[in-house]
């Protein structure tokens, strides 16, 4: 499974389409792995919030390559 986040914000890329954020597709996920026996997760991502989010989330299934990313939100309370 592939799951793609938030590169298109960090590229500043115009459009009328907002992609899903982790915490919106974690139940899909689950359901995902449920369903077809998923047993790891490959995130493409440069947000490290949404990186965060799925290891807590699904602890070791969530793999990532090691990359600079950008954390969004730091600065929003």
């Amino acid at each position: 499974m592939t799951f793609f986040a938030y590169e298109y914000v960090a590229a500043k890329m115009t459009g009328d389409r907002v992609m899903a954020s982790a915490r919106q597709m974690a139940p899909m996920i689950h359901e995902w792995i449920k369903e077809y026996g998923f047993e790891k997760i490959f995130l493409a991502t440069e947000d490290e919030d949404a990186l965060e989010y799925m290891r807590n989330e699904f602890g070791h299934m969530t793999v990532a390559l090691s990359q600079e990313r950008i954390k969004f939100s730091v600065g929003i309370s």
